[in-house]
């Protein structure tokens, strides 16, 4: 199966956490179901999670994904940090000028500024909470 891993479980517990570790074993047979799930869910922290473990998928059908994770808002404001990561990785996956995880991890105001510009490039804007 998953080798242990339980997609589904991840996504509907939104567990930032589990994804992190279970985007290591995502099978390419599956990476399209994802994407799929992505586009067919309305809460953020889920979509967080779906792109959390594709983050380590290179197929083109992945790159919309995370583009548009770019948009998600803060929810929680424990969970500022995985969001803030997420969001680094779609960076570096959309535009490899931006796979500058230590600059950006030290500095968030470089990290929103860049989000929002990105977001500008492709039409697109921060989503409401």
């Amino acid at each position: 199966m998953y080798d242990s891993y339980d997609f589904d479980d991840i996504i509907f517990m939104a567990d930032w956490a589990a994804a992190e570790d279970a985007s290591d074993h995502v099978p390419a047979e599956d990476v399209r179901r994802l994407v799929e799930r992505y586009w067919s869910l309305d809460d953020w922290r889920k979509r967080v999670t779906v792109a959390n473990l594709l983050r380590r998928q290179g197929p083109d059908d992945v790159r919309p994904v995370m583009i548009d994770v770019l948009r998600a808002p803060l929810i929680r404001p424990g969970e500022a940090d995985m969001l803030e990561i997420v969001k680094i990785q779609a960076l570096a996956f959309v535009d490899k000028r931006y796979d500058t995880f230590d600059r950006f991890y030290n500095d968030r105001r470089l990290l929103s500024e860049t989000v929002d510009q990105v977001l500008r490039e492709h039409g697109l804007r921060m989503d409401e909470p």
